[in-house]
């Protein structure tokens, strides 16, 4: 990863850059009515996977809106129009399968008859190149990366934010830390270095954490330095400290691969629940 250095700019400079790109807010309207939307700066939205569902439908749905154009060559296409910056924790992410996913999307909206073969290869490139990617592979690197992401926000108009599988580097941290203290002080500075960014920038923040069906999550009563770590078998359970849970604002909990899921907001110091479509 390049290195980045300390650079100074003005209240005003800042205040433009982020008011000059689109405002995606409506980016999670199937799972928050418009009353409960997140905001752009303010809201930080977590998605929670079951590590067993390898499909990446959400993450490539979510990706595709944002760079998509609203309209092109008089076919909708419903898109914001936007770049995208994209955190992938462990490089699971696959810039090819991405490709492909919005190739199909493109087929089926635009019929051949109306947009020949090499014009898919030319809009399909100008869309791939709005996705910015940053792939980390440890805990220190992500926090790098928050860093970072400051140099590609100042030269293209990134819109949101996604970090996949934010995650992935638990059992890593757990070797790393052999103490409470230490791991609630390093997830401290990434929260403050995160929350930071997105409002800087007027981000639109969504972090995707995969969880397997026995992960181990931090246990928030420990009084002692002993033991990390305790069982929990919940779907979406947390696997950070209240340094983390305390600022997620906004929860969707994927059940399986059917688009069937939960949604909650934060009310007061618990999540409620808005929409849960298992139930008919």
């Amino acid at each position: 990863m390049a290195s980045t250095s300390i650079s100074v700019e003005t209240g005003s400079v800042l205040l433009v850059r982020s008011q000059n790109r689109p405002y995606i807010d409506s980016l999670l309207s199937d799972h928050f009515p418009n009353q409960y939307a997140p905001q752009s700066g303010k809201s930080l939205i977590e998605v929670c996977q079951p590590s067993s569902c390898e499909c990446s439908e959400f993450l490539h749905q979510k990706l595709m809106q944002c760079v998509l154009p609203k309209t092109f060559s008089g076919f909708h296409l419903n898109g914001y129009n936007t770049h995208c910056l994209l955190i992938d924790c462990g490089g699971r992410f696959y810039a090819s399968k991405f490709g492909e996913f919005v190739r199909r999307h493109l087929q089926d909206e635009i019929p051949a008859l109306k947009f020949e073969h090499n014009q898919y290869e030319v809009f399909l490139e100008e869309i791939l190149s709005r996705v910015h990617i940053i792939r980390v592979f440890t805990d220190c690197e992500l926090l790098l990366a928050f860093s970072y992401s400051r140099e590609v926000i100042k030269q293209h108009p990134v819109s949101c934010l996604m970090i996949s599988a934010m995650n992935a580097f638990t059992y890593l941290e757990r070797l790393r830390y052999n103490s409470w203290k230490s791991l609630v002080s390093q997830h401290s500075i990434l929260m403050g270095i995160l929350l930071r960014l997105i409002a800087d920038f007027q981000l639109l923040c969504i972090v995707i954490m995969r969880y397997s069906p026995d992960i181990h999550v931090l246990n928030d009563s420990l009084s002692t330095d002993t033991e990390m770590f305790h069982p929990n078998n919940s779907l979406g359970s947390e696997i950070r400290s209240d340094d983390w849970s305390k600022y997620v604002t906004h929860k969707i909990e994927l059940i399986d691969c059917q688009h069937s899921f939960v949604s909650c907001i934060k009310h007061e110091s618990s999540m409620k629940v808005i929409k849960d479509t298992r139930v008919s």
